[in-house]
């Protein structure tokens, strides 16, 4: 991936991923199955292209899906580079009904600042805080912390990198909206996932 962002060719990669996740979500919709949004990671060289919005648009119009079909992910170390258009990016997308995550939140060196400044609808907790969830009192007090303060600014907070039932148990006390993780499913073909999502 460094080497793509070195080249652009991120932003080829980005499309092509983007755009396998509309056919996906098209022939499940086809097939009269319920689909769930899934998630896109693009990189932070597609948020500075003042086009990224017409060509996710664009996908979306093929394959005849709407926003909350998707959603687009950015991680927190993007804010560095270019933070004014990065916003102004973030708000044009969710002006068109996209809903925008800020992927490895607390491994930057500025978390807090980023929960103030960047306008994400989803926050998602560094997987680093929750290995440490079970034997760390301070890892588990700012988990709670970022948490309450997450929905305190309107923001709904995902744990990465859940593994155990003892984890998942802490972060539902701790009224954690979502959870990703070994937990819920290891990585798997298109096919499982399917029959996974409508079992």
């Amino acid at each position: 991936i460094p080497a793509f962002e070195k080249n652009g060719f991120i932003t080829k990669l980005d499309m092509y991923v983007c755009e396998e996740v509309c056919r996906h979500q098209r022939e499940e919709k086809d097939k009269g199955n319920s689909v769930v949004p899934v998630s896109v990671n693009l990189s932070r060289i597609n948020f500075y292209n003042e086009n990224l919005y017409k060509e996710v648009l664009g996908l979306l119009d093929k394959y005849n899906l709407k926003s909350e079909d998707i959603k687009l992910e950015i991680t927190e170390s993007a804010y560095e580079d270019n933070p004014e258009d990065l916003i102004m990016a973030i708000h044009t997308l969710q002006k068109y009904g996209f809903k925008v995550l800020m992927d490895d939140f607390g491994s930057g060196y500025s978390s807090l600042n980023m929960l103030n400044l960047l306008p994400c609808d989803i926050v998602k907790l560094d997987k680093r805080f929750v290995d440490k969830l079970e034997t760390d009192d301070k890892s588990k007090a700012i988990v709670l912390s970022t948490i309450s303060l997450a929905h305190t600014l309107q923001m709904s907070v995902t744990a990465e990198g859940v593994e155990t039932k003892n984890q998942y148990d802490l972060l539902k006390e701790m009224h954690c909206d979502t959870i990703q993780g070994f937990y819920c499913a290891k990585p798997m073909p298109e096919d499982d996932y399917e029959n996974l999502i409508k079992g």
